[in-house]
């Protein structure tokens, strides 16, 4: 794992995704923009581990304008 800039660690790779950075965390979980993740429909899911010791999911990037907080 590395230190992201808030001090986490940051995984290197979840399922058999390699982690770039932490694009954001909340009360869903934590974002984190990954390479060979793909497709061509709106945050389609494509691929996810429920039973991982920290279950994760994988969608598509589909990107818009940030919405306010």
């Amino acid at each position: 794992m590395q230190a992201t800039e808030n001090g986490a660690d940051l995984p290197r790779r979840i399922g058999t995704y390699t982690v770039e950075r932490e694009l954001g965390a909340g009360g869903m979980g934590t974002v984190y923009p990954a390479r060979g993740v793909g497709g061509f429909h709106p945050a389609p899911g494509v691929d996810a581990d429920p039973d991982a010791e920290a279950p994760w999911p994988a969608t598509g990037y589909s990107p818009g304008p940030s919405l306010p907080s």
